[in-house]
């Protein structure tokens, strides 16, 4: 009896001990690995006049700094045709600290003029991609979900 009351005892300790292991494995990595959000956003800016403008915003969720290298859109892929248009920015690269965000805008006019030179099924994009210094994508939501800013792109 006294046997039972030990190896149950032990048992127990060991689940315990496991799964407390198995957490703080869980939360190390949710902590520290980089975690990007990112936003589209359609709008006006002012300055002396008001500019159409496509906002890209992205804050680090993370615990750990992150260098963003590039942004782009990921447009529908067509067999033959290019399926990445990758905005070109003065700004990059852009460091982001933990809890820091930072908005990208560009001219709307300009991005659908560019994007008017590509095959007509290919110029709606997908989403908007931020890729760090170590070459993983963070992606928007789908644009086509986003009613106010897909409809433009039409």
């Amino acid at each position: 009896m006294e046997l039972d009351l030990t190896i149950t005892i032990a048992i127990y300790a060991a689940l315990v001990s496991t799964s407390v292991l198995v957490w703080n494995i869980y939360i190390y990595y949710l902590q520290n690995h980089p975690r990007l959000k990112v936003e589209v956003k359609y709008g006006y800016i002012m300055t002396t006049e008001s500019v159409e403008s496509l906002m890209i915003h992205v804050s680090n969720r993370g615990k750990t700094k992150i260098t963003i290298s590039s942004v782009g859109f990921e447009l529908n892929q067509v067999k033959g045709n290019i399926s990445v248009f990758q905005f070109l920015d003065k700004n990059l690269p852009v460091k982001l600290q933990e809890g820091e965000s930072h908005t990208f805008n560009d001219s709307f006019p300009y991005i659908k003029k560019q994007l008017e030179k590509l095959p007509k099924e290919s110029r709606i994009p997908k989403y908007v991609w931020v890729e760090d210094q170590s070459g993983k994508k963070y992606k928007s939501k789908d644009i086509s979900k986003i009613p106010e800013i897909y409809k433009k792109f039409k």
